[in-house]
């Protein structure tokens, strides 16, 4: 028995632009990266992009450039230029890229924020990592610097830990840099540097360090809601810190592709994530009791047949005339940006 719910009409597919045909002069390949394409993922210019890496670089470079110089400007136009300049550039290993990316983490909160928001925090600390051209001094420069975002300052602690798995950065001096930040070398104020501060002290199982890691949680540097210090003291005495990695940050960037080709906002079909929707996996099971709990049918099932999908799914409440931006928390609830999830 299907349970009738309310619902809204299915999302129109975006007209349909094609992939430009082959070849692309520089200023089109340019053009094809800058501009957001909801209809499809611009993985000809990307392909191209790649092949004329000697021809492209400058202009990449021109791009994160451009960002730092007019960082507003380039937020207002809402494109993809920055986010695919610094894939490829992280991918094309230029050491060119490694000072641009770092100063851009320097710029004023909200401007950082916006700037790096696609790729903080799953992608910039190994795009620091890939880019890295020997300077430690830039990346401890901007994990000190109290006037950045927290957030981005925490990315820059934990490419140290990519250029570590990399063998570019020694377990010992990593070690040495961690003790000093926490005997003094990071500012007295809770916030999210001194959780992945915690965080790397478990991977490298710095159990000598457990006074100065006791002192951090009493004077409420560390959010518990992230880490707590029964948790902390159990890892390091267990030597459990491997189960502390994100797979991720092990790894360099070598793949645009695998990195981005995914993201929702490329997509055509509305809903690769329907079944991830709070409220939508009690909709979807009332509809299709034969799946179960079976959520990733659930999802095949809807990226296949959308308009069955919309019709168990519970009506989303939106204000007439509201604008999302792709930036926005989407309004699903997920927790992810629009881009990354029902944007289209």
């Amino acid at each position: 028995m299907t349970v009738e719910l309310p619902v809204e009409a299915p999302f129109e597919a975006s007209s349909a632009r094609q992939q430009p045909t082959l070849p692309l002069s520089l200023d089109d390949l340019i053009k094809e990266l800058s501009e957001f394409h909801q209809s499809y993922y611009p993985k000809v210019a990307l392909q191209q992009a790649i092949d004329r890496r000697d021809e492209v670089t400058p202009r990449l470079l021109d791009g994160l450039q451009q960002a730092l110089t007019l960082p507003q400007k380039v937020i207002d136009e809402d494109g993809t230029f920055l986010l695919f300049s610094s894939y490829l550039l992280a991918q094309f290993a230029e050491k060119k890229a490694f000072p641009l990316l770092l100063q851009l983490g320097h710029l004023p909160l909200g401007l950082a924020a916006d700037l790096l928001g696609d790729i903080v925090p799953d992608a910039y600390p190994r795009m620091l990592a890939s880019t890295y051209n020997g300077d430690l001094h830039l990346i401890k420069q901007l994990i000190e610097d109290t006037e950045a975002n927290p957030y981005i300052r925490a990315c820059a602690l934990n490419s140290l830990v990519t250029l570590n798995y990399q063998q570019q950065l020694t377990a010992d001096q990593l070690k040495e840099y961690l003790i000093h930040l926490l005997q003094g070398g990071l500012e007295g104020k809770k916030s999210v540097v001194w959780g992945e501060l915690i965080r790397c002290c478990v991977l490298l199982n710095m159990q000598s360090q457990l006074p100065d890691i006791h002192n951090a949680f009493e004077q409420q540097l560390v959010d518990e809601d992230f880490y707590k210090l029964d948790d902390v003291e159990k890892a390091l005495q267990h030597g459990a810190g491997d189960h502390w990695i994100n797979p991720d940050e092990q790894y360099l960037i070598n793949n645009v592709f695998a990195e981005t080709e995914s993201w929702a906002c490329f997509q055509p079909e509305p809903l690769k994530a329907f079944a991830n929707i709070p409220g939508q996996k009690d909709a979807f099971k009332q509809a299709f009791p034969e799946l179960g709990d079976d959520f990733e049918v659930m999802d095949k099932l809807a990226a296949a047949a959308p308009e069955a999908a919309w019709a168990s799914a519970p009506k989303q409440v939106r204000t007439e005339g509201q604008k999302i931006g792709r930036n926005d928390a989407c309004p699903c609830g997920s927790g992810k940006k629009y881009k990354k999830c029902c944007m289209n």
